[in-house]
């Protein structure tokens, strides 16, 4: 039996609710081509390294950031120019716990967990993280409040869930079959890290 290896501070999935809506409060609208970045999500910002020049005109969502899409083959991942393989030190880390999906490549220039890119055997790209300054089509990243959240997804914030994990789960608009992960910082209640990833997915609880 696959073994999964649970991410600092990520608790297990408890009957998340998911429902998108627009409303007139909603943050800024952000334009340009969607685009997916991802990786393992963890509980402090993203950091910096990870961040693209031109980051502020992407988009996350919904089906990947720019080129790097969800459920890619390595080749085609790799020939986005957007990801690196990652060390084969974290590779045997991770595969003698959880064979079916791991960390296997990093946001180019990003050195830190929150650059981690999740690859699932079955189905490809799985997990794709957001680097500073990428906005969900509806205007959320990283350091936008839990009242920014709640205005762009008004019936998505599960207020048991958030008190359990920190977490807010959305499903992303426009396609059904990938969500958004957003982890809010406990103190103050910021957003500390975004991904796009598919809603089944085996990497982590």
């Amino acid at each position: 039996m696959t073994m999964r290896r649970t991410i600092p501070l990520l608790g297990a999935i408890l009957g998340l609710t998911f429902a998108v809506t627009g409303c007139a409060a909603s943050p800024e609208q952000v334009g340009g081509v969607a685009a997916p970045v991802g990786a393992a999500v963890p509980t402090t910002a993203a950091d910096t390294s990870a961040s693209e020049p031109n980051a502020a005109s992407l988009v996350l969502g919904p089906d990947g950031l720019g080129t790097l899409e969800l459920g890619m083959t390595r080749t085609e991942a790799l020939a986005t120019g957007k990801i690196v393989k990652q060390s084969a030190a974290v590779l045997a880390e991770w595969q003698e716990v959880n064979e079916g999906c791991v960390p296997e490549f990093r946001l180019k220039g990003s050195q830190s967990e929150s650059g981690w890119v999740w690859y699932q055997a079955s189905d490809g790209l799985a997990v794709i993280p957001a680097p500073n300054g990428v906005a969900t089509p509806e205007g959320i990243k990283v350091g936008s409040t839990l009242d920014d959240v709640r205005r762009a997804y008004p019936k998505a914030v599960d207020d048991s869930l958030l008190e359990d994990t920190g977490r807010v789960m959305v499903k992303a608009p426009g396609n059904r079959q990938v969500a958004y992960r957003i982890q809010m910082d406990d103190n103050s209640r910021k957003v500390a890290s975004l991904t796009l990833q598919l809603t089944f997915q085996e990497c982590y609880e």
